[in-house]
């Protein structure tokens, strides 16, 4: 019986070496195992199909005012009233602002689409409207111009004028720019643009107009 308790306590200190070594097998197992149930990059040179940009939003209940009153400023800070005649021939309205680096980035743009549906015959104008707060800013980006026809710019200034052309067109006055409208010779919005247009929009404008 003196033997017994000297006994139990060997196989005791056995039992915890035992569960030590264990657990630390376990720990390496499913360490090991996590590892090897890791599938290897398959690397592959199939082109991820991505869906084709469409250009127009919907222009539905969005109208634009047959001759819409705007300002007119140039680089010296001189401003007039006008109002703008798209009667007879396609429109693309842009409005940009001074402050908005895309809008800038894409005039040129603009006027090349222009220049190149007027060579192919279609009665294309492109009406740039600035939605500026700051007139002096405005003026100061134009003065930065080096063709002289981009010296001025249509303008709607904050208030009446800016509602009577945004309202319409369900814009508001704080609207992420660019946008764009293209306006068919009887006045009917064509496509609505929320954002910049690139190099590879042409081919779809110019079958708008055609």
């Amino acid at each position: 019986m003196g033997r017994l308790p000297a006994l139990a306590l060997a196989l005791l200190a056995c039992g915890c070496d035992e569960k030590k070594g264990s657990t630390a097998g376990r720990s390496e197992s499913v360490v090991g195992s996590a590892s090897a149930s890791v599938a290897p990059a398959v690397s592959s040179s199939a082109p991820i199909a991505t869906a084709p940009r469409k250009l127009c939003a919907d222009a539905t209940g969005r109208s634009f005012p047959k001759q819409p009153n705007v300002k007119v400023i140039d680089s010296a800070g001189a401003i007039t009233a006008a109002s703008i005649d798209m009667r007879g021939t396609f429109t693309w309205v842009n409005f940009w602002a001074a402050w908005c680096g895309p809008c800038k980035e894409e005039i040129p743009r603009l006027r090349g689409w222009k220049a190149k549906l007027v060579s192919q015959g279609v009665k294309f104008e492109l009406a740039l409207i600035s939605l500026d707060d700051d007139e002096r800013q405005l003026s100061s980006e134009l003065a930065k111009q080096t063709d002289p026809a981009a010296k001025r710019s249509l303008w709607l200034p904050d208030g009446p004028l800016r509602t009577a052309v945004l309202g319409p067109l369900k814009m508001t006055s704080a609207a992420a720019l660019p946008m764009h409208a293209l306006v068919d010779p009887e006045g009917k919005i064509r496509c609505f643009v929320d954002g910049a247009v690139d190099d590879k929009d042409f081919d779809e404008v110019a079958r708008l107009v055609k």
